[in-house]
């Protein structure tokens, strides 16, 4: 409360009075105040992720809308520091999600009855990285030079997708291993 008090009673100097210095002293005086009697409150007002945290962050909030039964995955492709599309993983538009039976692999999976990697082909899912791709061409918004974060490393198919979408910079988590290419085509 101090803090909020502080900048409102500086703003209040620069609007009457004009004196900009003065308001910068009180604002300055007032952050002194604070770190001296509430160190760990400054410590949490003060603490700015980088770019890169923040994005992820935003990709985390992003994959929580995945209908996935088996995981979830959230992407987000920035230009210039600003986003320019999400997508997650799941069933296309207008097709009912996994969670609904929309894809049948999905439900054979989760019912174990398919192992891991077993009839790909038949999944109707699309990655998250395919969906922000494919989000930001329908919104007829260019990738190129753009930054794509990822709460999972890429497959083979999406790191192609990823290049040719002209995408220069990739943040990902190491968490599926298995389909090693694709990291070898991004490097």
């Amino acid at each position: 409360m101090l803090f909020v008090r502080c900048y409102i009673f500086s703003d209040i100097i620069m609007l009457f009075r004009g004196v900009v210095q003065m308001a910068k002293n009180v604002r300055m005086w007032c952050v002194r105040l604070l770190v001296q009697f509430r160190p760990p409150l400054v410590e949490k007002i003060m603490k700015k992720p980088n770019w890169d945290e923040y994005f992820m962050e935003i990709a985390k909030v992003v994959k929580s809308r995945a209908d996935c039964l088996r995981r979830r995955v959230g992407a987000v492709i920035v230009k210039d520091f600003r986003i320019v599309s999400t997508g997650y993983n799941g069933t296309p538009i207008g097709i009912k999600n996994c969670t609904e039976g929309g894809c049948d692999r999905c439900l054979l999976r989760h019912q174990e009855k398919l192992k891991s990697g077993e009839n790909k082909e038949s999944c109707i899912c699309l990655h998250a990285e395919q969906n922000v791709i494919i989000q930001a061409a329908y919104l007829g918004v260019s990738t190129k030079e753009a930054i794509i974060y990822v709460t999972s490393n890429p497959c083979t198919t999406c790191a192609k997708m990823i290049i040719n979408a002209g995408i220069i910079r990739i943040v990902c988590y190491l968490d599926r291993l298995e389909d090693k290419n694709g990291l070898t085509l991004l490097k």
